[in-house]
């Protein structure tokens, strides 16, 4: 090969350039690496070393991304160096921003970690030999199933190598995240992971909140626990200015706390921030952390008047309701999606307040999923699957085809 360059130089007068790895043609070649020592000075007129800096790849690759301080400090950690698999990780990026923008920033910031390091440990050989993890085990961490066969001392080291990368587990984003770097496209899951985001961003929301009043109320706090100084006006006023800018913000629990609080060193009531944020709290479908649902019930018996209008939401909300969502959301389970005041039989009373007539009519409506129903109503064995058996009976009378249909599917023989 040599000798055919300075053939094209000397006889024909081109302008050659060779690219190769020299460190590659070393390992693997001895025989051209001993070619090329012999004659490179005599053939090649002037070398260049091209190899940037991890630093530089990214700064050609990222260029005006705005997150590119977060990115750079992400493959410092996993030690890429790749720029096939930087450009890879970051087109991964570039297509997830656009539906993480409007995030919270500390929602944000983990989800572009998190796929970051999820690509280089799938694609990256130089990353499992420093990070011995197999990539298929970082988006469950937290389901210890995976680790079943593995020692203690086995699963304190791989938690400790993905601490140190800073990676923390986003759950069922972090799965639809590896599942779209496995087939190379982040299209098949953007509804599902717009859906799951905006639920953990909901969540990031109120965290945030309560960690700022949180803050906030140590601050006052402090006051009390670090001085024997006789400063009852400035705890109380920095209380009112507290509540007067936060009381909507706050959760149960924090605010039961604060009004204890004032109430021992003030003897001070605060019942219009009470009433107010528990209103609210109803009004707007607003989700109860598991602390305040007892204290919700205690408070809510003092304002009688709050009592009528949380009545008066859950009827609106059971008009709101038919056959078809009844056993959807008791199939589905009680989720974030419905109001958290709902009594959590409303369902179960809705199917049996039904009537006969009215399940004749749904059955006579066509439903994508009605054998399951059926299935899930006659088996809650209540009055509901009384008022829907004899409605099956009452169609099967009719004709011939539904008279089969009664009979094996659903078991019942109106000729017994």
């Amino acid at each position: 090969m040599i000798g055919f360059v300075e053939y094209l130089v000397q006889e024909l007068e081109c302008k050659i350039i060779i690219i190769y790895n020299e460190n590659y043609l070393v390992e693997n070649d001895e025989a051209s690496k001993k070619v090329l020592d012999t004659y490179r000075e005599k053939v090649i007129d002037r070398e260049f070393t091209f190899n940037p800096t991890l630093e530089e790849k990214l700064d050609m690759l990222l260029k005006e991304n705005p997150d590119v301080e977060l990115i750079k400090e992400v493959f410092h950690r996993t030690r890429t160096n790749n720029i096939r698999i930087i450009r890879k990780t970051c087109w991964l990026i570039d297509e997830l921003i656009p539906l993480i923008k409007n995030w919270e920033p500390s929602l944000r910031n983990q989800i572009i970690t998190n796929s970051i390091i999820l690509n280089v440990a799938k694609f990256d050989t130089e990353f499992q030999k420093h990070f011995p993890i197999e990539p298929d085990t970082i988006p469950s961490l937290i389901d210890s199933s995976i680790y079943k066969d593995k020692m203690p001392n086995e699963i304190m080291h791989i938690a400790s190598k993905i601490e140190s990368l800073k990676y923390s587990p986003i759950e069922q984003l972090d799965r639809l995240i590896f599942g779209a770097i496995q087939i190379s496209s982040t299209i098949t899951i953007q509804s599902e992971f717009i859906k799951q985001g905006e639920i953990r961003n909901q969540q990031e929301i109120k965290d945030r909140i309560i960690k700022k009043s949180d803050d906030a109320l140590k601050d006052i706090y402090e006051l009390y626990y670090n001085s024997f100084a006789d400063n009852t006006e400035e705890i109380s006023n920095r209380i009112n200015t507290f509540l007067n800018e936060n009381y909507l913000n706050l959760d149960i629990f924090q605010l039961d706390k604060t009004k204890s609080f004032l109430s021992l060193i003030t003897e001070e009531d605060i019942p219009e921030y009470e009433k107010a944020l528990l209103r609210n709290k109803i009004d707007l479908n607003l989700e109860l952390y598991s602390r305040d649902l007892a204290t919700f019930q205690d408070t809510l018996c003092k304002y009688p008047d709050l009592k009528i209008f949380l009545h008066e939401k859950q009827t609106e909300y059971r008009q709101t309701l038919d056959i078809t969502t009844a056993l959807s959301r008791i199939k589905g389970g009680y989720n974030s999606k419905l109001p958290w005041w709902f009594d959590e039989n409303i369902h179960h009373k809705f199917l049996n307040d039904c009537t006969f007539q009215e399940y004749v009519q749904w059955l006579e409506q066509e439903h994508k999923d009605l054998y399951s129903m059926i299935q899930q109503c006659l088996n809650l064995h209540s009055f509901a699957s009384e008022s829907l058996k004899q409605a099956i009976c009452l169609l099967a009378k009719k004709n011939k085809l539904n008279k089969i249909r009664a009979k094996f599917l659903y078991e019942i023989d109106i000729d017994q």
